[in-house]
């Protein structure tokens, strides 16, 4: 597979620490040396992924077009746009909770939305 898989698990503070993983294609870092550390987050090490989803109606085929372009951009960059970082911090900090869990970002949204604060 190509992905990289790690497994962190909350310690009793609530910090996840890594545990262990599968790490197909390491660039200069060891698994074993991060095991048992936590994910510190820094505006230069964090990425905000943003997908644009089209559809569009193909009426003579009776079907319908999806469409996603995927961009990715430094969250240092956003936080230096003061609208960007005020829109990002607003739309973190009302998003429903069971869609921040389903994106992943139940344990870093008030770390985020004080970084971009």
């Amino acid at each position: 597979m190509e992905p990289d898989f790690l497994l962190l698990r909350p310690d009793v503070n609530g910090t996840f620490r890594l545990l262990g993983g599968a790490i197909c294609l390491p660039s200069s870092w060891a698994l074993r040396e991060k095991v048992g550390l936590s994910l510190p987050l820094t505006l230069t090490d964090v990425w905000l992924r943003v997908e644009h989803q089209s559809f569009v109606a193909l009426p003579k085929a009776r079907s319908v077009l999806f469409g996603i372009r995927v961009s990715v951009h430094a969250l240092a960059d956003v936080a230096h746009d003061r609208v960007a970082a005020r829109g990002l911090s607003r739309a973190l900090q009302t998003k429903p909770e069971d869609v921040t869990r389903y994106n992943g970002l139940a344990g870093a949204r008030a770390a985020l939305v004080e970084m971009l604060t």
